[in-house]
C-alpha cells in the first residue's frame, strides 16, 4: 500500500475547502452579493462542487476496500463515515488517517504487528 501523495491530497481536498468556504460565506452574508450575482450561478457552482466531492468520495471507498490489512468493521465505518459527513470525514481521512493506515502497513510488513486493525 502506498499513501497518498502530497499533491494528489490538495487535489482531492481543494473542493472540499471550497465547498465550506462557500457555505461558511453563505452563513456570514446571507444576499450572495460578495460572490454570487444570481441564484442560478450559486445552484451551478454548488452542484458542480457536490458533483466532484461525490466522485472524490466513491474513490476514496475503493481505495479504502483495496487496503487489505484492514478490519471489514473498520472499512465499513469509514464508508459509512463517508457517504454520512462527506467534508469532514474526507478531510480526516485523506490528512490523517491514510499517513495512520501507511505507518501500521509499513509496520507490519517489517513483522511488528500481525494483527488486522481495529480502530
Amino acid at each position: 500500500m502506498k499513501p497518498i501523495p502530497t499533491y494528489l491530497k490538495i487535489l482531492i481536498t481543494l473542493p472540499t475547502f471550497v465547498y465550506v468556504s462557500i457555505i461558511a460565506f453563505q452563513y456570514f452574508d446571507p444576499s450572495f452579493a460578495g460572490i454570487f450575482k444570481t441564484m442560478h450561478a450559486y445552484n451551478l457552482t454548488n452542484s458542480i462542487i457536490l458533483g466532484v466531492n461525490v466522485f472524490i468520495s466513491i474513490l476514496l471507498v475503493f481505495h479504502i476496500w483495496r487496503i487489505n490489512f484492514l478490519s471489514r468493521g473498520t472499512k465499513q465505518m469509514w464508508t459509512f463515515y463517508l457517504i454520512i459527513f462527506n467534508a469532514i470525514a474526507l478531510l480526516v481521512l485523506v490528512w490523517h488517517k491514510d499517513k495512520q493506515w501507511f505507518k501500521e502497513c509499513k509496520r507490519m510488513a517489517m513483522g511488528v504487528n500481525n494483527k488486522t486493525l481495529k480502530y
